[in-house]
């Protein structure tokens, strides 16, 4: 069935919505941005939900304000394209205006009054490209990329403007080894992945071998702990500290440093808790399965 539509706006997992000027049903569409005006067509990808249902963008016929050109020739929405990063079809200002969107409306579903929280805008990354310092690719020994969403298909990508200068170069020097049977994967799989960084190393291409963590973004990580540390001098109230999210102690270090008394949790996110900050019943909401009270010392 096509219809034509305009997106309104994204939804929690960032697609594009559009609503049928028929039946009043909401659909999904990947590759698209508010404000683009197109023809539709559902497809038959099932979801529980008769309010909802999933569409593809057959043909675009006027653009957002604010999409762009790509600066990726791999990027694709089809069943046999990389959509690894599928917001680089608009521009980085509402990129960012988006992201802070998504996290207010995420704040009023907690019971947070996001009008009075005074929310700055996002900090931008130093750098939109040339910054990603790890990568991992799937091989089959033939071809050598990433995998093309909701599937097992390899996408071979011979340049991936997200890495650094390193990285590339290691991604390009992949792309001559190939064919490498050495690299086939064993009967009933499909592929065997390959772990590199922009660290220097001695060691020859391991399949399937981990590379030590790291942050992907360098620069960017660098700031946030700069502004973690200030924002801690800054708030001589603070008593107590969750980490809801310590992973490999990135932030730990910082608040270490404080002499502040840090509870780690390995949940999904990281805020800081101020004495007398947030009530019992939101502070439920936020860590339905973990009771914590904030007091002074």
């Amino acid at each position: 069935m096509r219809f034509q539509g305009e997106i309104t706006h994204l939804s929690q997992k960032w697609l594009g919505v559009v609503r049928h000027p028929k039946n009043e049903l909401s659909y999904f569409v990947a590759g698209t941005w508010p404000g683009d005006i197109g023809e539709f067509e559902t497809t038959d990808r099932t979801l529980n939900n008769k309010k909802y249902g999933y569409a593809r963008l057959t043909h675009l016929i006027h653009p957002s304000p604010q999409r762009t050109t790509p600066a990726c020739q791999f990027l694709g929405f089809g069943d046999n394209d990389c959509s690894g990063c599928p917001w680089m079809i608009a521009d980085y200002a509402s990129q960012l205006e988006h992201k802070r969107n998504h996290f207010l409306y995420a704040m009023r579903r907690i019971g947070f009054n996001s009008e009075a929280m005074q929310v700055s805008a996002i900090h931008p990354a130093p750098k939109q490209f040339g910054y990603r310092n790890r990568f991992q690719v799937k091989t089959d020994g033939k071809q050598l990329g990433f995998v093309a969403e909701g599937s097992h298909t390899i996408v071979s990508i011979e340049d991936c403007p997200i890495l650094n200068t390193t990285c590339r170069q290691q991604l390009h020097t992949l792309q001559q080894q190939l064919p490498n049977p050495q690299w086939a994967p064993a009967s009933g799989y499909d592929w065997n992945f390959i772990d590199l960084d922009d660290q220097p190393s001695n060691q020859p291409v391991a399949i399937n071998c981990k590379r030590p963590f790291c942050q992907g973004n360098h620069a960017q990580n660098l700031w946030m702990k700069a502004w973690l540390k200030e924002q801690l001098a800054q708030h001589n109230r603070l008593h107590k500290i969750i980490e809801l999210f310590c992973g490999s102690g990135n932030f730990t270090e910082i608040l270490a440093q404080t002499g502040c008394l840090a509870s780690r949790l390995e949940l999904l996110i990281s805020i800081i808790l101020l004495p007398g900050g947030l009530s019992e019943s939101t502070s439920r909401m936020l860590i339905p399965w973990c009771w914590i009270h904030l007091a002074p010392d």
